[in-house]
């Protein structure tokens, strides 16, 4: 019997420790140097929010628009957004997939021509020096669309 229990218990440590290594990388604890760390991309979890259908929805498109400058309630992914856009800003996107800097061009494009009150509250939130709003209405300029 003692000898059962003992076994019960080494099963149970081996499968605590092996559940641990298995976390997801955005919930583990962050074991490497910070030149590593650097280098690590966001969420990919981010890459499959539909940005299109946001854009077309009215009402989608409040419902973000007021979570991000914190005038409303948040979905999981708008609280993750929230949590990554001053650094995204700050770091031209560095540690974006390559489907999040896709979004974030679309975002700030349809935003800058369409809806140019909701992208100057969020560059009011997010960019009150007006360090980083001149890249994207710049590049919305090239494409010879007037920003606002």
């Amino acid at each position: 019997m003692k000898a059962m229990h003992q076994i019960l218990i080494c099963l149970f440590l081996v499968m605590t420790i092996a559940y641990a290594l298995a976390r997801p990388d955005d919930l583990a604890p962050n074991v490497l140097s910070k030149d590593l760390a650097s280098t690590d991309k966001y969420p990919a979890k981010l890459d499959n929010i539909n940005v299109d259908d946001i854009l077309n929805s009215d009402r989608l498109l409040a419902n973000y628009h007021k979570c991000l400058i914190g005038d409303g309630r948040c979905t999981a992914e708008g609280n993750e957004i929230r949590r990554i856009l001053p650094e995204a800003l700050a770091t031209d996107c560095q540690k974006c997939t390559e489907k999040q800097s896709e979004n974030i061009k679309k975002v700030a494009f349809f935003l800058i021509t369409k809806k140019p009150e909701l992208w100057d509250q969020l560059m009011d939130k997010y960019d009150p020096e007006k360090k980083y709003r001149s890249k994207y209405e710049e590049q919305v300029k090239k494409l010879g669309v007037a920003a606002n």
